[in-house]
């Protein structure tokens, strides 16, 4: 997984882990974002439910907010920036 030097700088400051995005990139449904970007987020039932199955088989603990959490990745796979959802992601 490639961060930009902006991602990083957004992990750091929203408390976003590596670990974290590498899951969320695994479970989470895609949108699309224009300029050839896609939005990953667990925001459909089975998505937060595959989420919450990852997390237990890898057994961590503290994990407030990570289903809130999307991954901005352009068309290369490199992730570009990461936040906390305050409202539902519409798809285009």
């Amino acid at each position: 997984m490639i961060l930009t030097d902006h991602a990083k700088k957004r992990c750091q400051q929203r408390a976003i882990s590596e670990v974290c995005i590498d899951v969320i990139l695994k479970t989470g449904d895609e949108f699309y974002a224009g300029n050839r970007c896609l939005i990953i987020a667990a925001q459909t039932k089975s998505a937060k439910k595959e989420l919450f199955a990852e997390i237990k088989n890898l057994g961590i603990k503290n994990t407030d907010g990570w289903d809130k959490t999307y991954i901005v990745v352009d068309e290369n796979d490199v992730v570009l920036t990461a936040g906390h959802r305050t409202k539902k992601i519409y798809k285009h």
